[in-house]
């Protein structure tokens, strides 16, 4: 199965998994791909033909989607599906026998005529509109009574996801379905206005339906990062329907044996995502103690106040700190009340502002440290000065990793007055805040001598140290002499602070984001703690870095936030290395 993750795949794999079926999935990232542990889930991209031909090569048959304008990699993919299944179930479009070109829908003809013509048997479900588009409005709904949007009067019969998962499943295990289109609709045509009657009967409130102008309607559909040719497409649709309402058909009831569901039982089973008491899931701590003591609680997710903005979470970091707060080890230097919502850093989507918001608008992409902590979660509330605009050249999720670890870096360097020709030494290199310190020592021109463990070594060599020290065979001693700065990224017992100390040169700089290195009361040698500050110009400057090409954001792992008490015993195990974003 390709898009198992997507509202069709998930009703899928359940619906394969009640027969007692072998599920392999199809995901660019195994650990949010949040599947059931009896679905084997393989590591692929559509965008890589091999991925997709050897995930499938024990297959009898294939569901394929292709979610992307791209369409490259079709051709190969396909033509390597077909020397090795029997079948293939494509999610195409209604879309496809309208003659008006489109990108959405000139992909799909694309994927249709490759896959007749690879000589498997096929089938090809052509679904038009989807129930669950009107999830779009969700956000509307749960912050007030009315519902912006063009052309309420486009008429479509909305299906359920799980009426096109039912039609697939068939299409895939029972024969008689080769060379077949089937066009498939849900049991009644509604134009917007009629949905949003049934959802405001779901939810027990009126709603009411404000037109915009394509104008406007364009405008907002830009917040969302859409190409405009996307957008123009998707409009001109939606006016489409309004003259010439969608098809109605009974294709769903004649291939299950059982009628379509009607979009009201759809509004009431997805009441939940349009009612103000919005819940989401967070990672709490009601008590002190071991990682036991982590509860994925379902809580009310958190309102903006003034001059705050609401998240959806892409990723969170996992940082040393997390366990501090966890086990209470933190709490006379940063006193909380219990219960508390952990993580301090969040990368993410803005789905809604506080009063006097000025620098941000809903969809904007952002990140930042959240000194509040909340991070942890689905959903996180940062005031508006607490985050920066997210970089677009990674993954959104991955920004999450920056701001703790990277700030720490900038400032330790800073202090360090780590110039051009200098020889730093940098103990203790191969975690998340060391990557960050060699990468920004390296840019500024300075020779790098990093201590780093074997398992790390090839990473922090990677990132732009000059030698490598193992740490674990080597003596202090033979780490370097004369260093103008050294930077500690670890704890150190009296002795070994005094041995790093001394091989740093009269005049040089000692930085330490541990204890404190001493040195001797007439030496030249100045020596400093640092406990990093939120700086977000400082956070921005890191952006620029990353955007441009001259900073790698190094992530070792990506866990579910489901799974963060294992996150925390492996960390205090000593088996992490780098830094790990946590999905929810």
């Amino acid at each position: 199965m390709t898009g198992a993750t997507g509202t069709v795949g998930k009703a899928m794999v359940n619906a394969l998994r009640r027969r007692d079926l072998s599920v392999t999935a199809l995901t660019r990232d195994h650990a949010v791909a949040d599947l059931p542990a009896d679905v084997e889930v393989v590591t692929g991209d559509l965008t890589k033909p091999a991925s997709v031909i050897a995930a499938a090569r024990e297959a009898d048959a294939v569901f394929l989607t292709w979610p992307l304008l791209d369409t490259g990699a079709a051709e190969a993919t396909v033509a390597g599906l077909a020397k090795t299944v029997r079948r293939i179930v494509y999610l195409s479009s209604a879309d496809v026998v309208i003659p008006e070109p489109g990108p959405g829908v000139d992909v799909h003809r694309r994927l249709e005529k490759l896959i007749a013509a690879s000589g498997v048997e096929w089938t090809f479900l052509r679904p038009h509109a989807f129930a669950a588009n009107a999830l779009r409005w969700a956000e509307q709904i749960r912050s007030g009574d009315e519902v912006r949007g063009p052309d309420g009067a486009a008429t479509t019969a909305p299906i359920d996801e799980r009426d096109i998962a039912e039609v697939a499943v068939r299409s895939l295990l029972a024969p008689g379905h080769h060379e077949r289109c089937y066009l498939l609709t849900g049991p009644e045509l509604l134009d917007s206005r009629d949905q949003l009657r049934i959802i405001a009967d779901a939810v027990t409130r009126p709603l009411k339906w404000i037109e915009l102008s394509h104008e406007d309607a364009a405008a907002r559909f830009g917040d969302t990062g859409w190409p405009a040719a996307i957008i123009e497409a998707v409009l001109a649709a939606q006016a489409s329907l309004v003259e010439r309402p969608g098809p109605l058909t009974d294709t769903v009831e004649s291939i299950t044996g059982t009628a379509a569901r009607p979009f009201r039982d759809w509004a009431a089973e997805h009441r939940s995502a349009f009612t103000a008491e919005a819940t989401m899931r967070a990672a709490r701590v009601h008590e002190y103690g071991g990682a036991e003591v982590i509860r994925i609680d379902t809580v009310p997710r958190p309102e903006p106040g003034d001059g705050e903005v609401s998240i959806k979470v892409a990723g969170a970091g996992f940082n040393p700190s997390d366990i501090g707060f966890r086990s209470g080890f933190l709490h006379d230097i940063l006193p909380v009340t219990l219960p508390i919502t952990l993580g301090s850093e969040v990368a993410g989507t803005i789905v809604s502002i506080g009063p006097d918001v000025d620098r941000w608008r809903v969809g904007d992409t952002v990140f930042g440290r959240i000194d509040g902590g909340g991070g942890q979660a689905e959903y996180a509330v940062a005031a508006q000065d607490e985050v920066v605009a997210a970089p677009t050249t990674i993954a959104l999720a991955d920004a999450s990793v920056i701001p703790v670890a990277g700030l720490t870096a900038a400032q330790a360097v800073a202090v360090a007055g780590v110039d051009r020709g200098h020889r730093v030494l940098v103990n203790g290199a191969g975690g998340g805040v060391g990557g960050f310190v060699v990468q920004l020592a390296t840019a500024a021109g300075a020779h790098v001598v990093a201590t780093a463990s074997s398992r790390s070594a090839s990473t922090v060599r990677r990132q732009g140290a000059s030698r490598i020290v193992d740490y674990r065979t080597t003596s202090v001693s033979d780490y370097i002499s004369g260093a103008d700065a050294l930077i500690n990224l670890v704890a150190l017992d009296p002795e070994e602070a005094t041995a790093l100390g001394g091989l740093v040169r009269p005049g040089g700089r000692i930085v330490s984001i541990t204890g404190p290195i001493p040195v001797p009361a007439d030496s030249s040698i100045v020596s400093t703690q640092v406990l990093a500050v939120n700086d977000t110009d400082r956070l921005a400057e890191l952006v620029a870095l990353v955007d441009n090409g001259l900073l790698m954001v190094d992530v070792s792992q990506r866990r579910r936030l489901r799974d963060l008490a294992q996150l925390h015993r492996d960390s205090e195990a000593g088996l992490l290395r780098g830094k790990v974003v946590i999905v929810p």
